[in-house]
Formats: C-alpha cells, structure tokens, sequence
C-alpha cells in the first residue's frame, strides 16, 4: 500500500500532467484521447469518495465537479468511436495514482475512526484543496489531448499519399479525418474549459475558521488570494484560446510578471514570520526575480510578434488584469512606489499561511510558462505567425550567421522590406521567441523548486508514488470502477522529467 498521503497523490499525480506538457507530438494525440474517458471514470471515484464540501448544494448554486466529471463521462460514452491505440502511457500513471488515493478515501470511510494511520494518509481536511487538484489535472490533459489531437488530424489531412507515412496516418484501418474527429476536439476543448471553471485557491490558506480570533488582522482580510486565482483561471484560459492576439498574450505576460513580484514580497513576509528559513530568502528571492524577468522578455517578444486570423484585443483580458494590479496595491503596496514592509504584510495576512499561497501562486506560473513554450511552435506551423521586414532584418542582422550563408542576401524580399509589410517569420526570429520561451520555462521550474526546497518537507509533494518496501502493491480493496477499463500498455517516454 502506498504510504503517501491523499494530498501527496494528487500532487504527483498533477506533476506527472504537467510534466507531459512540452514532451508531447501530433503522433501522441490519438493516445491521449483514448486515455481521456477512463481519466474521467477515475476522476468520478475519487471525488465520489472523496469528503464533500461543508456547504449544501441548491438549485441556485452552478454545478459542482463533481455534477461535471458526472457530465464529461457521459459525454464521453456518447460521443462518436474513433480507432485509437491504448491509452497514453503518462495517463495510465495519472490514473493508477488517482486509484490509489481514492482507495485511501475509500478506507477512511469504512473504518473505525480510531484507526489514525487510515485517517491520516486519507488527509480529508480540505475538500477544495483536493477538487482543485482534480480539476487542474483534468485541464492540463484535456488541453493537451485537443491540441495534439487537432494536430495529428491536419497532419493526417495533408500527407501525401505517396510519401512516407508515421503511425497512426491514413490506411485502410484507419480512414482520412472527418467530423468525428472534429467532434472529439471540440468536446475535449469544451471539457477543458468546464475543469478550469472549477480551479481556486487551495481554502487551507484563507478559510477564517481555522484562524484563531486574536490573529485576524482587524478589518478586512487579503484579498490576494481571491485575485490571484481568478487571474490565473484567465490567463490560463486566455492563452489557449486560438482567437487570442499578440496583444492579449504580451498583457498576460507583463500581468503575471506583477503577479511574481507580489511573490517576493510575499516570501520577505514568510522569511519575517519563519515559514521559510532566513538563509533561504536571499535564494528563493533571487529565482523568482528570475522568473519575474522572464516574463519581461516574453512581453518584449510579442510586442513585435503578430498573430494573424486573431481577434482585437479583449476588454475582459484587460479588466482581469486591472483588477490583479489594484489588489497587489491593496494588500502589499503602501502606494504606487513602496512597499510594504515584511512586519506589515505579516500583520495584513495575519494568521493566512504564506507558503501554500506561494506554492500555489508558483504552481501556476510554472504551468503557464509551458503553455507559453508551445505557442511559437504551434502558431508558426499554423503559419499564423508574422512580424514586421524592418523588424525580422533587425533580427536577422544581430543573429550569428551560418558560415554557409551569404550575408549579403537576407532572407526577405526587398519589395516587402521597403513597404515594410508583416512578413512570416524568419528561422532567426522564430528561434529567437523560442529561445525566450525555453528559458522562461527553465526559471518557472527553478523558482519553484527553490520554495519545495526552502519550505522544507511539508510544501514538497512526491515525484512519484511509490510503495512501502516490502509491502506489495496489490491492494485488498479498491473502489469500484464506474465501468471496465482495459489496462494501458507502458507508452514512450514523455521526456526528461522537470527537474525538481
């Protein structure tokens, strides 16, 4: 029996959807839709046995997960059959650890409740905490499912048929793409949006009944945590939208670069408090700067990067981001120059928890900074891509040059230079929007990794499930399965694991 805690589970289980991302192919597409309805079956058991949140459910209340996982699955079971191969060897893993969390939840409510051993690896004290976990994971391979899905069916639709063809192409067996195809992509794009709907802060940092009546600060409470969650849902839904623009992308970018700055301060006061070791601070301070520079560079780049078939910038982008500056100015500015001290951000958040708000808030940015990664690649093979002549000379002028190259000869047409038209992009520009991408995941990753490590054991969540030794793995009970999933045959590996 594993001897992780629930919590510890779904965060592994949440690392091991995030790892995939970047580590994912249009051949992986197919996979990872067949992997999707037996995720929402395992998602269905683990919330049905997992603890339900105190408040009571009405007719007036939106649906719960809980109502959409129920919804999806349906969904699912009705939707048109494709002919996939086994389910993706990473959302087995997903899965296999969601079982073996909802089979501590399963225990808990079977046995007596002197058993604390039981008890505590099921860890139910936060029935949001564990929704939200369920939710984002469910988002990440959604999003990913749809999008090398979409990928793998234009590919399928532009081979030649006289050329060499990867798996899973056009043949007998397998027919040229039509609207069931489309069907599944939309319904997995749908999905995704119905799981970002349900993401929110973890209410283990800001619930006021766990706060003691002498620490409450007087007046009203942060609202950061609020803002920062709302934001996050936006930014994350804004930047996987097709429709979305330069414009909208490089606001996102200099919005979440407010967002890490927030973070610092917010680490000075855990330093203060003596959630995070004072030696610590200068270390976790340095690598969210890091990261907050980043995204600096990558607003820089999609001010001259053009999105072409993209609608006009969004008021609601805008408003969103708006609202995120005003609360940073509320909780951590004392105006718009300064600001707050350590002691006084102390005594603002005064009895909140510092560090599950800041492993939240760097969870986030590490998961938009892969989808930020994604972007160029992606809108370039769409040909979506365009920049400016004088822009893309620019570039092409202060890049090295290949020795083969005649550097007399750019590689833009003169006629378009001199009425200086948005042009496709260079291999040079190209490379140089994915260098920035590369390296602002590669500070996302560090930032985050430096607060598992400064907060010590209780903010770091497993890699990978494991088991007791000498305990096998067989367990004697298991929650029932909602219907009969064929068990996946181990897949390629997705890739390098991020470094934590």
């Amino acid at each position: 029996m594993s001897e992780f805690t629930v919590s510890q589970l779904l965060a592994a289980a949440d690392r091991d959807a995030r790892q995939l991302l970047g580590h994912t192919t249009p051949d992986d597409g197919p996979a990872l839709t067949a992997a999707w309805p037996d995720l929402l079956g395992v998602a269905a058991v683990l919330l049905a046995n997992a603890p339900q949140p105190g408040t009571a459910q009405t007719s007036d209340h939106p649906p719960t997960l809980d109502d959409h996982v129920h919804s999806m699955l349906a969904e699912a079971a009705a939707a048109p059959p494709l002919r996939l191969p086994p389910p993706h060897g990473g959302c087995a893993r997903i899965i296999d650890t969601w079982y073996q969390a909802a089979a501590h939840t399963s225990r808990a409510a079977r046995v007596p409740a002197t058993n604390d051993r039981v008890l505590e690896l099921a860890n139910q004290a936060d029935p949001v905490a564990v929704r939200t976990r369920v939710a984002r994971t469910l988002a990440t391979v959604a999003h990913l499912a749809g999008r090398e899905l979409q990928a793998h069916t234009q590919r399928r639709v532009d081979v030649d048929a006289a050329g060499p063809r990867p798996n899973w192409v056009m043949s007998k067996g397998n027919p040229p793409p039509g609207n069931i195809e489309a069907q599944w992509i939309r319904m997995l794009h749908r999905h995704e949006h119905h799981a970002l709907d349900h993401i929110a802060v973890p209410s283990t940092g800001s619930r006021p009944e766990l706060v003691e009546p002498s620490q409450r600060a007087p007046g009203p409470g942060p609202t950061l945590p609020g803002g920062v969650a709302t934001w996050s849902i936006a930014a994350l839904r804004q930047s996987t939208d097709p429709h979305s623009g330069a414009a909208d992308l490089r606001r996102i970018a200099l919005t979440q670069r407010a967002a890490l700055y927030a973070t610092v301060a917010l680490a000075h006061a855990a330093v203060h408090r003596g959630e995070i070791p004072g030696e610590a601070g200068p270390h976790l301070q340095a690598r969210i700067d890091a990261a907050a520079q980043g995204w600096a560079d990558m607003a820089e780049q999609w001010s001259w990067a053009q999105v072409t078939h993209s609608r006009e910038p969004t008021q609601a982008s805008a408003d969103v981001s708006r609202t995120l500056f005003a609360t940073i100015d509320t909780d951590l500015r004392g105006n718009r120059t300064r600001w707050l001290s350590p002691g006084d951000v102390d005594n603002r958040f005064a009895g909140v928890p510092l560090v599950p708000m800041l492993r939240t808030i760097l969870e986030s940015n590490e998961i938009l900074a892969d989808v930020y990664q994604q972007l160029p690649d992606h809108l370039h093979a769409e040909g979506r891509l365009r920049a400016l002549g004088s822009v893309l000379l620019k570039i092409y002028k202060e890049t090295a040059l290949d020795p083969s190259e005649n550097p007399s000869r750019p590689p833009i047409d003169p006629r378009y230079l001199a009425r200086n038209q948005l042009q496709r992009l260079t291999p040079a520009a190209h490379g140089r929007l994915q260098g920035s991408a590369d390296a602002l995941v590669n500070n996302a990753e560090r930032a985050h990794h430096a607060l598992l490590v400064s907060a010590g054991p209780a903010a770091a969540t497993p890699a990978r499930p494991a088991t007791t030794a000498g305990v096998p793995t067989a367990r004697p009970h298991r929650p029932a399965r909602p219907h009969r999933v064929t068990r996946p045959t181990p897949g390629p590996n997705p890739g390098p694991g991020i470094p934590r």
